[in-house]
Formats: structure tokens, C-alpha cells, sequence
């Protein structure tokens, strides 16, 4: 699944968001952030089921 472009750009934003975490100067930011995280796994986890089906 690593060499599907589509899915390489979705662990690539999951990726940018697990970043983006450590980086939050304060709790809403996080929140925020936190919440951009999960809906990006969501999306990879959904684009990898359609997958293997």
C-alpha cells in the first residue's frame, strides 16, 4: 500500500499532523490540531479499507 500515491499522501498528512501536535503552544491549538489528526487517520484508515477489500 506504501507505493499507492493516494495513500502515500494520506500517511503524509497523518504524518504532518503527528508534528503539528508536538508544536501546539497551548491547549485549544492542540485541540484543534488533535482533532485535524484524527480525521486524517480516518481518512487513511477508510482509503486502505477500500483497498483491501
Amino acid at each position: 500500500m506504501a507505493d499507492d500515491p493516494a495513500l502515500r499522501e494520506l500517511m503524509d498528512a497523518v504524518s504532518a499532523k503527528i508534528g503539528a501536535i508536538g508544536e501546539a503552544e497551548d491547549r485549544q491549538l492542540l485541540v484543534r490540531v488533535e482533532s485535524e489528526f484524527e480525521h486524517a487517520v480516518r481518512a487513511f484508515l477508510e482509503a486502505a479499507a477500500q483497498r483491501i477489500r
